[in-house]
């Protein structure tokens, strides 16, 4: 064999162990990218627990709650992220238990005191994020902070809820985006009369509040006792926004099935309304543009639409 034969064959194994070596560290590279380590400030192993500490609070393990009382996290401090970091917070309706017992339990509680200007006891910028809620009445509640803002919930997955996902009352500058709430359902409370009687249960309500966004979430499988269930619910809430979201009930037949009910005229915008006997229900100040309604009894109720774009 000639010595360019005998070059030509050491380049090219040379080229491909160099070929090789360089997709192994590429490969090694990616990886390494994908590790990233939650930067947290607190890690929460145990439940019950208040924070009363600003940062950023992480889960590093599912946890489950079984006692009485509130719920397993009270949050009372401003500028506090809850990280679930994938894991999941267990309540005793999670998987579609019937619980029987009149407690409310809330997943996560934040309660300011309301109508006060103490910034101590008004609580702003809470973040709560990256993780599933399962088997609670509450899942999320935002309360009594009218003085505080800049609360954001996101990238959640909240189910087997028995009366109202994520409730927001006298708050402002709030925000939910990018969640999934599945089996809202008010029998988990007793097959009969559910939490009440009749028993509502609501995706995302706000009330008294004021600049609430609710953006790209999905809301499905709302059962309510009696028939009674909403997907998102506004009342006396303004400076709003309502974009974006699918709302799916079990059928269209229940007496107050509603996709989106709403008042103080928030803008309605691109939303999905199936199965739900109502789609929007609206004050007449509300506009309304881009929605779509598919098995639905009737599509819109009130309301101004903006163009010809509503389905």
């Amino acid at each position: 064999m000639s010595t360019d034969n005998l070059t030509t064959i050491w380049r090219n194994q040379m080229t491909m162990q160099w070929l090789v070596v360089m997709f192994s560290l590429l490969v090694s590279g990616f990886a390494q990218a994908q590790i990233t380590e939650l930067d947290c400030d607190f890690k929460i192993t145990a439940v019950p627990i208040t924070i009363t500490s600003p940062g950023t609070w992480c889960f590093d393990k599912d946890l489950t709650y079984s006692g009485s009382g509130n719920g397993p996290i009270d949050i009372k401090a401003s500028n506090v992220t809850l990280d679930l970091n994938s894991h999941i917070l267990r309540g005793p309706m999670d998987g579609g238990k019937v619980v029987t017992n009149s407690a409310y339990l809330t997943g996560v509680n934040v309660s300011g005191v309301c109508c006060t200007t103490d910034p101590t006891l008004q609580y702003n910028n809470i973040k709560i994020r990256n993780g599933t809620i399962s088997g609670f009445h509450y899942g999320i509640t935002i309360q009594g902070n009218i003085h505080g803002s800049g609360h954001i919930i996101e990238n959640m997955q909240i189910r087997d809820t028995a009366s109202s996902a994520i409730s927001f009352n006298t708050v402002k500058n709030a925000i939910v985006r990018n969640t999934t709430i599945s089996r809202l359902d008010a029998s988990l409370c007793g097959i009969t009369s559910g939490c009440g009687n009749p028993a509502a249960v609501y995706g995302i309500s706000a009330s008294s509040s004021n600049g609430v966004k609710i953006e790209n979430n999905t809301i499905t499988g709302m059962k309510g006792v009696n028939g009674i269930s909403m997907g998102i619910y506004f009342v006396s809430t303004t400076n709003s926004i309502i974009e974006g979201n699918v709302v799916e009930s079990v059928s269209p037949s229940n007496v107050s099935d509603i996709g989106i009910q709403v008042n103080s005229s928030p803008l309605v915008v691109n939303n999905r309304l199936i199965k739900v006997k109502t789609g929007i229900s609206m004050d007449a100040g509300t506009y309304y543009v881009r929605n779509i309604t598919t098995g639905t009894i009737t599509p819109y109720v009130g309301g101004t639409p903006k163009g010809t774009e509503n389905y």
